[in-house]
């Protein structure tokens, strides 16, 4: 896909801003240097759910933590909230790396 100039001006502008990441810059969240800060799987362990567990993750963005999280419920229920579809859709691997939908609602 390709984007003019105004149009990256646009998402460093709401990159920039207080309010809603910008899709488009998803990949950053991705990004595993963020494993410094807090991995997945560190916060999987800070979290201690049940295996059991429902848990409703709001904002995931691309799913970042979503996955070490639903790995460690495995009889329970993740549900992803976000108000932008489109990271909801970059945040499908969750279902596709976990054993079955019960487990990961989108």
């Amino acid at each position: 896909m390709s984007m003019n100039l105004a149009g990256w001006r646009n998402i460093l502008k709401r990159f920039m801003s207080r309010g809603v990441y910008p899709q488009e810059l998803a990949f950053l969240l991705d990004n595993p240097l963020r494993h410094f800060i807090l991995s997945p799987r560190q916060l999987a362990d800070i979290l201690r759910r049940p295996v059991n567990a429902a848990v409703l993750e709001i904002g995931p963005g691309p799913g970042y933590f979503s996955v070490d999280v639903a790995r460690r419920i495995p009889n329970g229920h993740l549900v992803l909230l976000d108000i932008q579809h489109e990271m909801l859709i970059k945040s499908r691997r969750v279902e596709q790396i976990t054993d079955n939908n019960r487990k990961a609602e989108i």
